[in-house]
């Protein structure tokens, strides 16, 4: 039996609290306390709060886990050689600071005040092709936010993975439930850490580790009722103008349906490329004795770059999408190629963290040295099949394989991620300049009606 039974919160900082308190409200979180500038958010459980939001820089600046006991607060307290004291956050109890590896803040809480639960409506029944639940009764789930039931799980990059596997279990109990890992000398470059509750049965992790040159926060996870909310509230902050990042779809080793979403900070801090809250489906369960399962990384790659690519895990290939059909459909050259810039840009939010990973494995990898190669192979197919209809439109200034070529050549995430991660440039502006040099170099004087 490990020392924590949950997680508790994370805690992040912002320049515009209520700005952060806005997307929060879309994304299924409201507020149940304020307090010294910072805002404490809630979900549907009875928990005081699962998201704080400090005023100051936009930073992750930790979590925490819940106490299985008050006394497990102290043993942890010894070991570490730090004082419980009374909470001065809302919701109070009693609670402990601890600092991982990598000098990630790690609170843990115990007795913190609860508060009503929340109304949730309930999970919607399905019908399969062998099993019917609804006999003439049909079902429209509002669009809406998330009704949130609680937080699932932070992902965060770490300097030295073993050590922080290592770390975490040590402290606190967790244990390994899945390992990724590369190389011809199977080097451990991923492991999802579950809680231990003795007989019973958790999630598959509570926290997923990554090896990275730089500790750096990568994604925090909640969960809802069932599918439909999932998608509604893709809708819902669709809708409001949010920044997407991936999905909706189902992740391979713990099987929970995911929609990632970047906060109003994702695309400018540099230190917050990866803060995306996602929506979760299913408390993802593993048995308590589980034994650790060790993944080649390569046999993951082909799907996680299909998921990458179209922000979904629909079997569509990316040029074949409905989005980028009426895209093709366009008559005018220049207002293709532009609209395609634009959309191009979008994909490559998705594209170019997954590009940078494949590349880095490459050198030791050999599965992805050939994901890498696969990757360019379809881009120049999909592009391929561009280049041949805009050389059917007559409005071509230079051959269909230079056009190919040339959209093959900026379009693998890679000059997007100078520009906008490293030069900090908008992605507007990306968007704009992209399509505006396709257009000066691809198409027609005369055709330029843009």
């Amino acid at each position: 039996m490990g020392l924590v039974k949950d997680m508790s919160f994370v805690r992040m900082r912002a320049p515009d609290t209520e700005r952060a308190l806005r997307f929060l409200n879309d994304f299924g979180l409201t507020a149940s306390s304020r307090s010294d500038g910072a805002v404490y958010l809630r979900c549907t459980s009875p928990a005081h709060h699962v998201y704080v939001v400090e005023q100051g820089p936009p930073e992750f600046a930790g979590f925490a886990f819940e106490a299985e006991t008050e006394q497990a607060l102290y043993t942890l307290a010894d070991e570490d050689g730090v004082d419980v004291r009374e909470s001065p956050e809302p919701g109070g109890g009693l609670r402990i600071t601890l600092t991982d590896p990598d000098g990630y803040r790690i609170d843990v809480v115990h007795g913190v005040a609860p508060m009503e639960p929340l109304a949730m409506r309930p999970p919607l029944p399905l019908n399969y092709a062998e099993e019917k639940h609804r006999i003439n009764e049909t079902q429209r789930p509002a669009v809406g936010p998330a009704e949130i039931k609680r937080l699932g799980h932070v992902g965060l990059k770490v300097s030295n993975l073993p050590r922080s596997v290592g770390w975490y279990a040590d402290r606190f109990g967790l244990r390994t439930t899945d390992v990724l890992t590369a190389g011809p000398e199977s080097h451990e470059v991923a492991a999802f850490l579950r809680l231990d509750r003795g007989s019973q049965p958790v999630d598959h992790h509570s926290i997923v580790l990554f090896e990275s040159r730089k500790p750096e926060f990568h994604h925090c996870a909640f969960e809802t009722q069932d599918y439909d909310a999932v998608e509604t509230s893709h809708n819902w902050l669709h809708d409001h103008d949010w920044t997407h990042s991936f999905g909706v779809g189902r992740h391979l080793l713990g099987s929970q349906v995911f929609d990632y979403w970047l906060d109003p900070w994702g695309r400018k801090a540099r230190a917050l490329r990866r803060r995306r809250p996602v929506h979760r489906i299913t408390r993802d369960r593993a048995a308590p004795h589980r034994p650790i399962a060790n993944r080649p990384v390569g046999a993951l790659l082909h799907k996680a770059w299909d998921i990458t690519v179209g922000g979904d895990d629909q079997d569509i290939l990316l040029h074949e999408r409905p989005e980028v059909l009426a895209i093709r459909n366009v008559a005018d050259l220049a207002r293709r190629l532009t609209l395609h810039a634009a959309f191009l840009t979008q994909t490559a939010q998705r594209i170019a963290p997954f590009q940078l990973m494949v590349q880095s494995a490459a050198g030791a990898e050999p599965a992805a040295a050939a994901m890498l190669e696969e990757m360019g192979r379809q881009r120049l197919v999909g592009i391929g099949v561009m280049a041949a209809e805009a050389a059917k439109t007559g409005q071509l200034a230079v051959s269909e394989e230079e056009c190919r070529d040339v959209i093959w050549s900026m379009t693998d995430g890679m000059l997007w991620h100078r520009l906008v991660n490293e030069r900090g440039w908008t992605n507007e502006r990306f968007a704009e300049w992209l399509g505006r040099v396709w257009v000066d170099r691809l198409v027609k004087k005369r055709s330029r009606s843009r």
